[in-house]
């Protein structure tokens, strides 16, 4: 079913339908929209999200489970919080897991600081844990991940990764990833060569997003952010002076969606504040109805034939419509 699912996504997005035949491929879970640092990049962190705080559970989550476990592929664990804020996560990681869905979980790994805690994520089912490890010195590490203690990082990660070989743990990934700005640059060998040493199984590194915190008119980076975060060598920026593209189409529309802690749909994980509500799961009583519902099927429409028309997101999308302004 999961196949013919794909294959039913392909056909949608290729006739460049207003709805999609088949499920989402993947669904990226918002379990909280709360969080236990203040990293200036992320609206979250600095205060600025608008939306009420809280947390999904557990009989929220089961039954949406139960509606796409037969056609999605992966749900991830994610969101504008950290997801082991939520008292529900780890039976939300073990009811997917156990649906036979790909779980993934992104964290500062920070909450999980008891024995109890590590063991609940042993033993859940989980199949890819994604810890964000910005610096390799605490020095360097607080300056994004405010009110972090990298020391603690290391230690919960090294006792997570002893855990699953004692427990004979293959089938979760462990993967730490570095969000690269101007403050870590120069330590991203040196946090390379620290995990490394923990044995993780992979290690990446991921650009600095400086859009999350601007209004949605403006399709310029603010400069100010520029000179405090965005890295100085090539290999590490994602931007480019004077190099807005804005092209038709969107794949996200036809393969990805996320959900808020409160049951609100949006179209990507470039919409914190939700702006871009397109409906909500919980009280419509179904995925499927959102997904195929009238906003849906309009923006999709707009998005393939004219995305400038597409206010306020799609037609500022972070990802094609950035510039750098220095």
């Amino acid at each position: 079913m999961k196949l013919i699912n794909s294959a039913l996504i392909r056909v949608s997005r290729k006739i460049h339908s207003n709805g999609v035949l088949g499920y989402p491929e993947k669904i990226l879970f918002e379990p909280t929209n709360a969080c236990n640092l203040k990293c200036p990049l992320c609206p979250t962190g600095i205060n600025a999200l608008g939306r009420p705080t809280g947390q999904m559970r557990i009989d929220q989550f089961s039954p949406i489970i139960d509606e796409i476990q037969s056609r999605t592929k992966h749900v991830e664990f994610a969101g504008y919080g950290e997801p082991f804020i939520a008292k529900d996560i780890f039976r939300m990681i073990r009811y997917a897991a156990e649906k036979g869905l790909h779980t993934h979980v992104y964290s500062n790994l920070l909450m999980l600081n008891t024995e109890e805690k590590m063991d609940e994520l042993i033993s859940s089912g989980l199949n890819r844990l994604t810890v964000s490890i910005d610096g390799a010195t605490q020095e360097t590490y607080e300056k994004y991940r405010i009110g972090g203690n990298i020391d603690v990082l290391f230690d919960v990660l090294g006792k997570i990764i002893e855990r699953k070989k004692v427990h004979n743990i293959n089938s979760m990934e462990i993967v730490g990833q570095m969000l690269v700005t101007k403050q870590n640059e120069h330590e991203v060998h040196l946090m390379k060569k620290r995990t490394q040493a923990l044995g993780l199984d992979r290690i990446i590194t991921k650009t600095a997003n400086l859009a999350l915190t601007k209004p949605m008119e403006n399709s310029s980076i603010d400069p100010l952010l520029t000179s405090n975060f965005y890295p100085t060598r090539n290999e590490f920026q994602r931007y480019r002076a004077n190099s807005a593209i804005l092209r038709n189409g969107c794949s996200w529309l036809y393969k990805e969606c996320v959900i808020f802690w409160n049951g609100d749909v949006t179209t990507c994980c470039h919409d914190p504040s939700g702006i871009n509500i397109l409906g909500n799961v919980f009280s419509s009583g179904s995925v499927w109805s959102v997904w195929n519902g009238d906003n849906y099927k309009k923006l999709r429409k707009q998005v393939n034939h004219d995305i400038s028309s597409a206010h306020p997101l799609c037609s500022q999308c972070p990802d094609r419509s950035q510039n750098i302004n220095s």
